[in-house]
C-alpha cells in the first residue's frame, strides 16, 4: 500500500489542489486544509481504486467530497475503529469508517449506494509529521 495522491482545499469556495507532500499536525490534520480543525474528521482517506467509480457518479459527493489522502492497495475489510496507520512519518487513528450521504443527493434519494459509503474513512493525527506521495502505508495490528 502506498500514498497515491495528497489533496488540499485551502478556502471554502476554493479548488482542490494536488500537492506532492503535506504536514499533518497532531490533533488537527493537514496544515492549510479547510478541515484541519481537530475533531473526529481531521483527515479524510479514500481507496484510490474507488476514485473511478466516484468520478462516474452524478451525486453531490462527486462535486463536494475530496479526500486528503488517496491510498492505493488498501483493503477496507481489514480496517476497524481505533486502528492505527503509519503513513509517511505520521501515526493516525481511524475514527470513522465510511461516509454518510448528503440527504439531498439524487443517489441517496433514489436508494442507490454511493461508493463513498464503503471506500472512505476518517482519522485523527496521533503523531504529526510529513506525508509525501509514494510513501508506504502500514496498518498496525
Amino acid at each position: 500500500m502506498y500514498v497515491k495522491s495528497l489533496n488540499i482545499k485551502e478556502e471554502k469556495k476554493g479548488k482542490v489542489k494536488k500537492i506532492p507532500k503535506g504536514y499533518f499536525l497532531k490533533d488537527k490534520g493537514l496544515v492549510g486544509d479547510i478541515n484541519s480543525k481537530g475533531g473526529e474528521k481531521q483527515v479524510s482517506i479514500i481507496r484510490s481504486e474507488a476514485m473511478e467509480g466516484i468520478n462516474n457518479i452524478q451525486g453531490l459527493c462527486s462535486k463536494r467530497f475530496y479526500a486528503n489522502i488517496e491510498i492505493h492497495g488498501l483493503d477496507m475489510d481489514k480496517l476497524h475503529m481505533g486502528q492505527r496507520l503509519k503513513i509517511g512519518n505520521t501515526l493516525q487513528e481511524i475514527t470513522i469508517l465510511g461516509k454518510e450521504c448528503f440527504q439531498e443527493c439524487d443517489l441517496y434519494l433514489s436508494g442507490e449506494i454511493c461508493p463513498l459509503s464503503s471506500n472512505v474513512f476518517f482519522t485523527k493525527v496521533i503523531e504529526e509529521g510529513i506525508i509525501e506521495v509514494g510513501n508506504p502505508v502500514n496498518i498496525e495490528a
